[in-house]
């Protein structure tokens, strides 16, 4: 009789055992996985963009020449300073048809403008831009620009590795006599036999 009883509570002490495992496995098996998070690469428009890479371009002291009725061009003038080598290639001005970098110098007894392509401004560098010498041509003015008055504009610059540039500013309008210098007659300047 002592022998059948022990048999059963072997018997029932290994089912227990057995069942407890089984369950255990089972509660395991069907826990839910938590996926982590996956880390993507940063796409292209996540990017930093060329023209943010290239800034560090200070205009200042910007002014331009005020005109009459029937005046078509203007100069303009500023100072620009950048933290690396660039080309000023030109610019815009809702305010006139085209923007463009002038050179005056003597030949001879005669001074003469041209169009450049294109102006270095070296690197931590002041370039100015002044009557009598290298300028902004405002050519194509929409209407006459007023003593007192702004004029917004946009210059064009291209980095050494060919990245272009935008940078814009407002130009002081000012009456010609608070200048040292005629500009070369700007007024009466035959801008349209220049080569672009």
């Amino acid at each position: 009789m002592k022998t059948k009883l022990f048999k059963l509570t072997t018997l029932r002490t290994a089912f227990i055992t057995t069942t407890l495992c089984f369950s255990a496995f089972f509660v395991t098996s069907c826990k839910p996985k938590v996926s982590e998070p996956s880390v993507s690469e940063p796409s292209a428009s996540e990017t930093k963009s060329p023209a943010t890479a290239i800034q560090g371009v200070v205009l200042t002291e910007g002014w331009a020449k005020a005109t009459v009725a029937g005046q078509e061009a203007s100069g303009g003038y500023l100072r620009i300073r950048s933290v690396q080598p660039l080309r000023l290639l030109g610019g815009s001005s809702p305010a006139a048809q085209a923007v463009e970098v002038h050179e005056m110098r003597m030949d001879g007894e005669v001074m003469r403008m041209r169009t450049l392509d294109f102006l270095d401004i070296p690197a931590n560098t002041t370039v100015e831009l002044a009557p009598g010498g290298n300028h902004l041509m405002l050519l194509g003015l929409k209407e006459p620009l007023q003593a007192g008055s702004s004029m917004p504009i946009t210059l064009r610059f291209a980095s050494t590795e060919g990245i272009l540039l935008e940078v814009s500013t407002t130009l002081e309008v000012r009456s010609p006599a608070s200048s040292k210098h005629d500009d070369h007659e700007h007024a009466g300047h035959d801008h349209s036999k220049h080569a672009h």
